[in-house]
């Protein structure tokens, strides 16, 4: 390969990681600074407000410029009052109602027509099926349930145009949950880690067109083999859970880049010594690999643009999963 090519192939490797890694990151939307308070001398785009104990908003909130509203915490917030004030304005994009104890969204939710991103984390007692239909006027792309008790996800769910959604600390991923994500057609990244999964169900094949999926902190040992229909799956998460062995299932997916830090991983499987592995990027630290094999395994993945396995922990004090 000639120095030209091997350095626009370098180019574009940290090119497609840098892509990789800001997706990650996707709804840290910037609009400047975030400010406590209202503050006439300046614009004010962005707005935390949360645990004030408010029961009203500030009248002195600037809603023509307001991009992002925090209102977390405030319990007694009257929150039809509120969202009549802020919803008038035109830029609203990103709203975090957390911990309001909510029971139901108030009907005037409905009039922030500019809104792609809302959080309800922390309201394990609001009525979801309900709230989606509510929502579903609402140019919503991002949607976080986060640590909300959910055990099943509101069977109307794909009401939603949604990109992205943030299941975070739940109960979700039997097969029903699945197919109610696949329903969703815009769908492109999901998290679902912190649930207590145990095994994934043949049903996540629905999700075909999935980019990024997050399954970490849970207590996987395994991969379905209907995982390789995901053909536009190109990142997968799966740290702090309970394989012994990398995946089978990646060796023959067309996955690009799996993270298994902090596993139980003492095995690598015959699999990957024989075919094409189309994995582009593996993070293998701190699990249980002898020298050997990470000597074995930089041979095996010398192809990959990112292959890391640093700081692997002593196999006498491996933890029961």
């Amino acid at each position: 390969m000639s120095k030209g090519s091997a350095k626009r192939l370098t180019l574009y490797y940290i090119a497609f990681l840098v892509l990789f890694l800001s997706s990650c990151e996707t709804y840290r939307t910037s609009f400047g600074e975030t400010y406590l308070e209202p503050n006439a001398s300046e614009k004010v785009f962005r707005l935390d407000l949360s645990n004030r104990g408010l029961l009203a908003l500030p009248e002195n909130i600037d809603v023509a410029d307001l991009r992002m509203l925090d209102i977390s915490g405030n319990t007694e917030l009257d929150l039809s009052s509120a969202l009549r004030k802020i919803c008038a304005g035109p830029n609203l994009h990103i709203l975090k109602m957390n911990r309001l104890q909510l029971l139901a969204l108030p009907q005037e939710l409905s009039d922030c027509q500019h809104l792609t991103q809302l959080s309800l984390t922390h309201n394990p007692n609001l009525d979801f099926v309900k709230s989606m239909a509510l929502l579903v006027e609402l140019p919503l792309a991002f949607l976080d349930l986060s640590y909300n008790n959910l055990t099943a996800l509101p069977s109307n769910l794909n009401v939603l145009h949604l990109r992205d959604i943030r299941l975070t600390g739940n109960r979700l991923g039997k097969a029903e949950d699945f197919i109610v994500l696949s329903q969703i057609d815009n769908l492109y990244t999901v998290w679902l880690d912190n649930n207590e999964i145990i095994k994934i169900p043949p049903e996540i094949g629905l999700l075909s067109k999935i980019g990024y999926l997050y399954l970490d902190n849970n207590a996987l040992s395994t991969l379905p083999r209907e995982l390789s229909k995901m053909s536009r799956l190109g990142g997968i998460w799966l740290g702090y859970n309970c394989f012994s062995e990398i995946p089978s299932t990646l060796s023959d997916s067309g996955i690009l880049m799996a993270y298994l830090n902090n596993n139980h991983i003492s095995k690598i499987g015959e699999q990957f010594f024989h075919g094409n592995i189309k994995l582009r990027g593996i993070i293998l630290d701190y699990n249980y690999l002898t020298e050997e094999q990470t000597v074995a395994l930089k041979k095996l993945f010398k192809h990959m643009f990112i292959y890391s396995d640093h700081n692997q922990l002593v196999p006498s004090k491996k933890l029961s999963c």
